[in-house]
């Protein structure tokens, strides 16, 4: 019988694991729940992220409306504002929200082509 020891790690923000420290701390950086992550789609949409409290704030006092204004239409803020008002508001309603069709959306607003097309 052989074992192996294995080191799993673990995103603190929103519980990804893998095997592998540095994809994990790459994700980290990224994730949607971090309140201090880089939004790698308003990199692509070439304009300022929102810090993520306004974000939260946005969609408190005016629910998707106001956060996509806020964002600037940015898919992935638009996730981080939902995620984080969920958190402090876990019995609310189903929030009806599509984020492949919002990022089909953003991506060509923003003239870049999407991953599901094929463009490496």
């Amino acid at each position: 019988m052989r074992s192996k020891k294995v080191w799993r790690y673990w995103c603190d923000f929103c519980g990804k694991g893998g095997c592998n420290k540095f994809c994990i701390a790459e994700h980290e950086k990224f994730c949607t729940r971090n309140p201090q992550r880089i939004c790698r789609m308003c990199q692509l949409g070439e304009h300022q992220q929102m810090p993520f409290q306004s974000l939260e704030y946005a969609f408190d006092i005016g629910g998707l409306t106001e956060l996509r204004t806020i964002s600037k239409g940015c898919p992935a803020c638009m996730l981080s504002g939902i995620l984080a008002w969920k958190k402090n508001h876990p019995r609310e309603e189903y929030i009806e929200w599509d984020y492949k069709k919002e990022c089909a959306e953003y991506l060509k607003e923003v003239d870049k082509p999407s991953i599901n097309e094929g463009q490496f």
